[in-house]
């Protein structure tokens, strides 16, 4: 038999019909379960967005190794001796993700523009571009359930269709990771395959704000020092992401402070992330995951967004920009015209709509 569903105003008029005495009661138990039920929610939340650090991470490991199989086909990998065993679980079908291991995504990073997106036929006999992505869990996709939603699927797709040319992802970035990670793992790894990439990006900051072993501003900085002596010119590396509204946000910006420093010292292209999570509090989950922390697939957009305009007048100086299949890049808004204040407005006058019945002495401050 189907439970009878009890509207707001139901619950309501049992509320004012029972004695003063028993309202406290009724209060505590409607707080307790209505707390208990957010809890469950954050917690499921925080549960999926976990799982996904190690589906994520399965993919594209696959992936790397699908893509190095693929250069050494064409003769460009240097020591192929090194990924035998990959190669051999590549050619064996035995990859866990092999079935899914295309990351192209045909989603657009600029909806506004109505553009129809598609995969453009390859220049004949032009190599390959190599993109490879360094960083954290931000770049490893973590809190968009699909992974071409992450920055790296659509910002590579992007290249894809900018450069008409095949685009080989090598994503090293490690869930967890912070600068040192960047420099005793991912960039060893990124050497030992030979290669001088075509395109790299690293985000990279947002687990140092946080790092449990007390990370020092000193050390972050000399970190982020080997990191752009290490990496070819000219790569593109993202600010440290906001961590508001808690009070870590104060580190957050001295190690932005630090990137901003030891990127503008050298030839490597900043890119402007921290204005995307700088936004009032009523708006903090609406950019993040469920847990809170990541961000979500909009966000993801936004941040692919912000390397295409990085990354467009670097490929029109090489002569890879092919202008017939680039995205519509918008153009940046004025001051005066800016997407917070737009949304907000927006927001304003969709709740002044839908409170038209409602005299304005009884509406409430949101």
């Amino acid at each position: 038999m189907a439970a009878k569903k009890i509207s707001v105003d139901t619950v309501l008029e049992l509320f004012r019909e029972l004695p003063a005495s028993s309202k406290v009661s009724a209060l505590t138990a409607l707080g307790t379960s209505s707390s208990l039920l957010w809890a469950g929610n954050a917690a499921a939340g925080m549960w999926k967005v976990h799982q996904e650090v190690s589906s994520h991470r399965w993919f594209w490991e696959d992936h790397i190794i699908s893509g190095l199989a693929k250069l050494n086909e064409l003769g460009m990998l240097a020591n192929p001796e090194i990924y035998a065993p990959g190669f051999e679980l590549f050619s064996d079908g035995a990859q866990r993700y092999l079935r899914r291991s295309d990351w192209y995504s045909n989603k657009p990073i600029f909806p506004q523009t109505g553009q129809k997106l598609h995969r453009p036929s390859k220049i004949k006999n032009a190599p390959p571009l190599i993109y490879v992505a360094l960083g954290d869990s931000a770049a490893q996709g973590v809190g968009c359930e699909d992974v071409h939603d992450s920055y790296v699927a659509l910002f590579a797709s992007y290249l894809r269709r900018a450069t008409q040319r095949r685009v080989i992802v090598l994503n090293f970035s490690i869930s967890g990771a912070i600068a040192s990670t960047v420099v005793n793992a991912e960039i060893p790894q990124l050497l030992a395959t030979g290669l001088t990439p075509d395109i790299i990006t690293l985000d990279i900051g947002g687990n140092d704000v946080f790092s449990s072993e007390g990370q020092s501003l000193e050390d972050f900085q000399k970190q982020m020092e080997i990191i752009i002596k290490s990496l070819p010119v000219p790569a593109l590396i993202s600010e440290v992401p906001p961590a508001k509204p808690l009070p870590a946000d104060k580190r957050a910006i001295e190690m932005n402070d630090i990137v901003i420093n030891v990127v503008s010292q050298s030839e490597h292209i900043l890119v402007p992330m921290r204005h995307l999570g700088d936004v009032p509090l009523w708006r903090t989950f609406m950019i993040r995951a469920e847990d809170g922390f990541h961000p979500n697939t909009d966000t993801y957009r936004q941040i692919a967004a912000e390397f295409v305009r990085k990354a467009e007048p670097l490929l029109q100086e090489r002569g890879w920009w092919q202008a017939s299949t680039a995205d519509i890049v918008p153009e940046l808004p004025d001051e005066a015209e800016d997407n917070r204040s737009n949304l907000l407005s927006g927001l304003l006058k969709l709740k002044s709509t839908e409170k038209d019945d409602t005299p304005p002495s009884e509406e409430q401050p949101s």
